[in-house]
């Protein structure tokens, strides 16, 4: 499989674990998934999230494990996964 082909589907993987956490509720939106590949069997996504304005550092741990979990899960070449807090840019 061409790499390509082979970073689409981990960004459509990336992607469908984070639809179910669209539903929650201290994350207003995400931003941007960078799947990048770091070697044959590792590899390494980069994410923007904007969370509510007013949530706790708690909260947002919790909720940054949950997607590490959903992804590796999925994903088991995703070996690394960094998530920068970011409030969305519009325009």
């Amino acid at each position: 499989m061409a790499t390509g082909t082979k970073a689409v589907i981990f960004a459509v993987l990336i992607g469908n674990a984070l639809i179910s956490l669209n539903a929650n509720p201290i994350i207003e939106h995400v931003n941007e998934v960078l799947p990048m590949r770091m070697g044959t069997d590792f590899i390494l996504a980069n994410m923007s999230i904007d969370f509510v304005e007013h949530s706790s550092a708690d909260e947002i741990e919790t909720v940054v494990a949950e997607i590490d979990e959903r992804i590796k899960e999925r994903s088991p070449q995703i070996k690394r996964i960094f998530i920068k807090a970011e409030k969305r840019k519009i325009g």
